[in-house]
């Protein structure tokens, strides 16, 4: 890409982590798509206590905020 003459500021990454090495001196985030998938693997869909309810409502909201 930077041969091509693209300055690259900021990738934006599924979680693989040989990536993250091949770009070390620049800005990294993971898509809110698989930060949430992330998430839904260790909480499951239907949380049972209070925490886990909350917290599948948080990521609910990561595609919606830009904070």
């Amino acid at each position: 890409m930077e041969k091509l003459g693209y300055t690259i500021k900021a990738i934006v990454l599924d979680g693989r982590p040989g990536v993250r090495q091949l770009f070390s001196d620049i800005p990294i985030r993971m898509c809110h798509f698989h930060q949430k998938q992330i998430v839904v693997r260790y909480l499951t869909n239907n949380p049972k206590l209070e925490a886990g309810i909350e917290l599948k409502k948080i990521t609910a909201t990561l595609c919606n905020t830009n904070e």
